[in-house]
C-alpha cells in the first residue's frame, strides 16, 4: 500500500455535506424513508466468471474490477431449507442472523452453538448449510449511495485477511479508495468458480475520509437492516 495520501475530488459525496445528501435523498423518493432493499446489488459472479456485472443508469456494465471506499460493511447469516434451485429463490431465509451471532426463525438461537453453522452440516457439500456472507457498502465516484457488494462464504477469509491488514497499519477501512477484483478456481468436484482479491488503490486524505466516515455514520441504520438474499450465498 503506498503511503501517498491522495485526493478523491472526482468523488460525487466530495461535493456535498451530509444534510444536503440526506435532503437529496429524500425528494427523489417522495419523502418516504429509504429501505434496505433500495439499494443496488453486486454479487460474485457464476461460473468462474472474472467481470463484475455493476448497476448503472443505462443498465449493467460489465468491469475487471471494483473501486470504491468502504463506508460500512457487517456479516450476517442465512440459512434455507430448500436450495434455490427447489425453491426457484426470491424466498426469505428460514433462519437468518444480522450480526453473525444470533439466529431469528427456525431453529434461532445463538449460531455458535447451531447445528447448521458447523462444517460439512450442508448436505450438498462440504460448506455450512447455514451460509456466512459479508455485506460490503461501496461508494463509486458517481454516485451518493452506495452499492452492496455480497461476498459469499468462498470469499470471507480473503475479506477478513485484507481488513485486518488494514488494521495492522492502523488504517480504518474507509480511508481507503479499495480495488477488488476477481480469481477463478475450482472447487473438489472440479467446478470452478469465482473468489474476490482485494487491494488498496489509494490511501485518502484525512478531511476526505472523515467525510466518508461521517457518511456512513449517517445511514449506518439502514445499512444493518440489510438482510442477505439467496443469490448472495451461491457465488
Amino acid at each position: 500500500m503506498s503511503n501517498d495520501l491522495i485526493p478523491i475530488d472526482q468523488y460525487m459525496i466530495t461535493e456535498y455535506n451530509p444534510e444536503d445528501i440526506r435532503e437529496i435523498i429524500a425528494e427523489n423518493i417522495g419523502g418516504q424513508e429509504m429501505t434496505e432493499f433500495d439499494l443496488d446489488r453486486i454479487t460474485i459472479p457464476s461460473g468462474g466468471g472474472l467481470a463484475w456485472a455493476i448497476p448503472t443508469l443505462d443498465g449493467e456494465e460489465s468491469s475487471q474490477a471494483l473501486e470504491g471506499v468502504i463506508v460500512f460493511w457487517k456479516d450476517a447469516r442465512a440459512y434455507w431449507e430448500q436450495s434455490m434451485e427447489e425453491s426457484g429463490g426470491g424466498s426469505p431465509p428460514d433462519c437468518s442472523s444480522d450480526d453473525g451471532q444470533v439466529g431469528h426463525g427456525d431453529p434461532g438461537g445463538l449460531c455458535a452453538e447451531c447445528s447448521f453453522s458447523k462444517w460439512e452440516s450442508d448436505a450438498r457439500g462440504r460448506g455450512q448449510a447455514c451460509k456466512q456472507v459479508r455485506l460490503m457498502f461501496m461508494i463509486m465516484p458517481d454516485s451518493l449511495l452506495p452499492v452492496v457488494i455480497a461476498l459469499p462464504p468462498t470469499s470471507l477469509a480473503r475479506a477478513r485477511k485484507h481488513f485486518l491488514r488494514l488494521a495492522g497499519r492502523g488504517v480504518h477501512f474507509a480511508s481507503v479508495v479499495h480495488r477488488v477484483t476477481l480469481d477463478r478456481t475450482k472447487n473438489d468436484a472440479g467446478f470452478p468458480y469465482s473468489v474476490a482479491n482485494f487491494s488498496v488503490a489509494k490511501l485518502l486524505m484525512p478531511e476526505d475520509a472523515d467525510r466518508f466516515r461521517k457518511y456512513g455514520k449517517m445511514l449506518e441504520p439502514i445499512f444493518r437492516d440489510v438482510s442477505v438474499d439467496h443469490s448472495d450465498v451461491e457465488g
